[in-house]
C-alpha cells in the first residue's frame, strides 16, 4: 500500500498539505458520520505510516532514467529522537486532538503542534517523526490523567453515575453523556443495587491497531443517600426491615 496515494498526495508535498489531506479524508469517511470502516482504517493506517517516518518518501518518489519510470528504495539512517512525556486527558486519550509541544533542545527553543492518535492507552509511546528537524523525531509517551467518574479498562470505558436512594428502589431513567459527547437513555430498573454495571454495547474506546474493534460503555451505579427524610418515614422502613 502506497500511503501517499491513499490520501490522494505526493511525497514531495508539505507535511501541511498531507495533513489537511489527511484530516478532510478521516472526516468523510469517520464510521460515527457514516463512512466505512474498512477505508478509514485504511487512511488512518496511512497517515499513521507517514507519520512514524515508516513510510520513506524516497521509497515512492518518482525517478526516470532512460525515460522509464520506477520506484527506488533507498536505506536510510534512522533519525534521532528526543522522548518527551505528555499528559492527556481520557477525553483526549480516546477522541484524539491537538497538543503543543515546547521542545528545548538545548540549542533552541521552539513550540510544535502535533495531532494526538485516537485510543491512546497509558505508556503509549508515539513516534512523530521529523517533527524537531529533518534528522530529529519526537518520541512522545503518553500519560493518562485520571478523570474523576471515568475509567478505562482496555478497551472499554467505565462511568460513574449516581442515584438517589429512592431512584434505587423505584427506578428511574437518565440521559448520560457518553467519552465521545454522545447522548444515551439509561434505564434503571426497581431495586438495583449500588455497584451495578449496566452495558452499553460498542460506546467504549476504538482499537488503534483495528478501527472497527471498539470496546463497550458500563455505567456503574452509585447510591446517595437522602436528607430530611422524616422521622415517621424512617420508622416505617425500619419497622419494615425488621419484620
Amino acid at each position: 500500500m502506497n500511503p501517499y496515494s491513499v490520501l490522494g498526495v505526493k511525497p514531495s508535498d508539505s507535511n501541511r498539505v498531507i495533513k489537511k489531506a489527511y484530516r478532510k479524508l478521516a472526516n468523510k469517511h469517520h464510521p460515527d458520520k457514516g463512512g466505512d470502516a474498512t477505508k478509514f482504517k485504511e487512511i488512518r493506517t496511512a497517515w499513521e505510516s507517514i507519520l512514524s517516518g515508516k513510510a520513506s518518501k524516497n521509497t515512492y518518489k518518482s525517478h526516470k532514467t532512460n525515460k522509464r519510470t520506477y520506484r527506488g528504495k533507498y536505506k536510510k539512517k534512522p533519525n534521532k529522537y528526543i522522548t518527551v512525556n505528555v499528559n492527556v486527558t481520557l477525553f483526549q486519550a480516546v477522541n484524539g486532538g491537538k497538543y503543543v509541544l515546547h521542545l528545548d533542545t538545548g540549542i533552541t527553543k521552539r513550540d510544535i503542534e502535533i495531532d494526538i492518535p485516537p485510543g491512546i492507552h497509558d505508556n503509549d509511546v508515539v513516534n512523530y517523526h521529523a517533527v524537531i528537524t529533518d534528522k530529529i523525531d519526537a518520541r512522545v509517551r503518553y500519560t493518562i490523567i485520571k478523570s474523576k467518574g471515568w475509567e478505562l479498562r482496555g478497551l472499554d470505558i467505565i462511568k460513574d453515575e449516581t442515584f438517589t436512594f429512592w431512584e434505587l428502589l423505584f427506578g428511574t431513567e437518565r440521559i448520560i453523556s457518553t467519552i465521545t459527547n454522545g447522548r444515551l437513555k439509561l434505564v434503571l430498573p426497581a431495586s438495583t443495587s449500588p455497584g451495578t454495571l449496566i452495558k452499553f454495547n460498542s460506546h467504549g474506546t476504538h482499537s488503534r491497531e483495528n478501527y472497527s474493534m471498539r470496546g463497550n460503555m458500563y455505567v456503574r451505579i452509585n447510591a446517595s443517600l437522602p436528607k430530611g427524610i422524616p422521622p415517621g418515614l424512617l420508622l416505617h422502613i425500619k419497622q419494615h426491615f425488621a419484620k
